[in-house]
């Protein structure tokens, strides 16, 4: 057996440090103690449900129009995995806000194409930021586009 002596600065021994105390040892087993026993019993396996991904962008035919006119919004809504539930046949909703707001509002609902496609066309009065949006399904992530500024001036 090895000791080993700890010495104060005066060369005086330093008290017996006793090991610290381990948790109370579990069923012995051919490896040995395996640590405390579980009071629970073993959990039920889990299913893990993944959903896949999605991305929509939004664009404008043009970025500024005089008030009164008509422009087309498109948008494409890709999705990284299980295109046929994901893109085709979804539903999306087109919101707007207008400049000063924060809060959007849904506008229009608007169905894909197989592609994923859609499109609108809208006479904003004034000044309008719209963003498209897919809500979540149970295989499907929830989707929401950037902010597209559709700037509208007087005549």
């Amino acid at each position: 057996m090895l000791y080993i002596y700890i010495l104060r600065s005066d060369n005086s021994a330093a008290p017996a440090v006793t090991p610290p105390a381990g948790p109370p040892a579990g069923p012995q087993g051919p490896a040995g103690p395996q640590g405390p026993a579980s009071p629970q019993a073993p959990a039920a396996p889990q299913r893990v449900l993944s959903r896949s991904g999605r991305t929509i962008e939004l664009a404008a035919a043009r970025s500024t129009i005089r008030r009164g006119q008509r422009t087309r919004i498109r948008g494409l809504l890709e999705a990284f995995a299980n295109e046929s539930t994901c893109v085709r046949r979804v539903v999306v909703q087109l919101q707007r806000r207008f400049a000063g707001s924060v809060r959007y509002r849904t506008v229009e609902r608007l169905r894909t194409s197989q592609t994923g496609a859609f499109s609108l066309r809208v006479r904003p009065r004034r000044t309008t930021f719209y963003r498209a949006r897919v809500v979540q399904t149970a295989a499907c992530a929830g989707a929401v586009s950037d902010r597209e500024r559709l700037g509208v001036r007087r005549r």
